[in-house]
């Protein structure tokens, strides 16, 4: 009966060591990673600086167009819904005019 409780004891010690030694291996294992990520990100942002942490390419917006009827200079992301209310074809003056 003097066996049992040594062996329950030598056998906690042996998970609290692998408990242990696993804590040890993820930590070490997410340091890895982070610095990963970092040389990583770091090496390609600065190879494509017009490309942000997800590979797309930014969209221009500064971009701009002269519009066909009246001659103003209209930004490329406003040019269509411009056009229609320049063209008297959309915009709230629409169901105005299709009243008449």
């Amino acid at each position: 009966m003097a066996d049992g409780p040594a062996k329950a004891t030598s056998m906690m010690g042996g998970l609290a060591e692998d408990i242990f030694l696993l804590l040890i291996e993820e930590m070490c294992l997410d340091l890895c990673v982070a610095s990963h990520r970092r040389h990583y990100f770091q090496m390609h942002l600065k190879a494509q600086p017009k490309v942000d942490i997800f590979g797309n390419y930014p969209k221009n917006t500064s971009e701009q167009f002269r519009c066909m009827h009246c001659q103003k200079p209209v930004s490329s992301t406003k040019f269509a819904p411009h056009l229609e209310k320049c063209m008297g074809r959309g915009g709230r003056n629409r169901a105005k005019r299709s009243d008449r």
